[in-house]
């Protein structure tokens, strides 16, 4: 089994964190590539590393290496661009805060291991969004496992987006921003806009408008196999667009198509997790003294 390792910058006091992630694999017989930014930032700490390193694209890892991450969900989110279409199965580690997609903790590093040895865990397929535009706005990589979003300029008043869903108009948007999200995506910006938390595997995406300026707008959900298309229009001072943690500004916002990716992600849970008890204990949905007598 190959392992590449991927993280960002590695902050004081995280070495021994990493040493330990490190030999929980090589005490395995299992191959490690670490990301090439991490492995300067270990010996930046006094470190070592004397083993196979990787830059923006992945090593070629077999039919059973994984793609694992040391961070929270923005590292995580990272991998998107890393991986792209190549199927390599992603593993988040949390050295983050909530680390809501991640599977485990550090010190959790050796069941870990066993576990991808053993495969105890199963790989769900996490459906993204794509976008095109008349201009190259992400690359190579118009797609997002969260959602794709839409900002006002700090200095302008209210963007006015209008949504047509298969060549028909749903509304127009009179807010500071909307957020097309991926069912994973359902517990990230959309959430915090008031949109619902849907199942990983719900075939939709999640429109919502961010601080709408009419009363009677309310988040939908739409299947993903609609086109949508967005005029944007902003009070001549730009919009920015969103794709997980990638931004880029537009001076002169105009039209963009919005549709599932043809790929997925493929995201590693681990066995004995899924995902309503991760809702219960990261987020703490539904949580009522009155249901502590509740085990189930």
């Amino acid at each position: 089994m190959i392992v590449a390792l991927y993280g960002r910058a590695l902050p004081d006091g995280q070495k021994s964190g990493l040493e330990a992630c490190v030999d929980a694999f090589v005490q395995s017989g299992v191959e490690v590539i670490l990301f090439e930014k991490l492995a300067e930032s270990l010996i930046r700490l006094g470190g070592r590393w004397t083993g196979a390193v990787f830059g923006e694209s992945v090593p070629d890892v077999g039919h059973s290496g994984f793609f694992v991450t040391l961070g929270g969900d923005g590292t995580l989110l990272d991998s998107v661009v890393h991986v792209r279409d190549q199927g390599i199965p992603v593993l988040g580690i949390n050295y983050g805060r909530l680390g809501y997609l991640t599977s485990a903790l550090p010190e959790q590093m050796k069941g870990v291991v066993q576990q991808l040895i053993d495969g105890q865990f199963t790989i769900e397929q996490r459906s993204m969004v794509f976008m095109e535009s008349e201009e190259s706005l992400f690359g190579d990589c118009p797609y997002a496992l969260n959602e794709l979003a839409i900002h006002k300029n700090n200095l302008s008043s209210v963007i006015r987006i209008q949504v047509l869903v298969d060549g028909v108009n749903m509304n127009t948007y009179h807010a500071d921003g909307l957020v097309i999200s991926t069912p994973t995506g359902s517990t990230g910006y959309n959430l915090s806009c008031g949109g619902p938390i849907t199942m990983p595997n719900a075939q939709v995406f999640v429109v919502s408008a961010v601080a709408p300026h009419n009363l009677n707008v309310r988040p939908v959900v739409l299947p993903d196999a609609s086109t949508l298309h967005l005029n944007i229009e902003s009070a001549g001072s730009g919009v920015m667009l969103s794709m997980d943690s990638r931004s880029v500004f537009i001076q002169k916002p105009g039209r963009i198509v919005v549709r599932r990716n043809s790929f997925d992600f493929p995201l590693v849970r681990l066995n004995g997790q899924n995902h309503l008890s991760v809702l219960r204990s990261k987020l703490m949905w539904g949580v009522d003294r009155r249901n502590e007598r509740d085990h189930y």
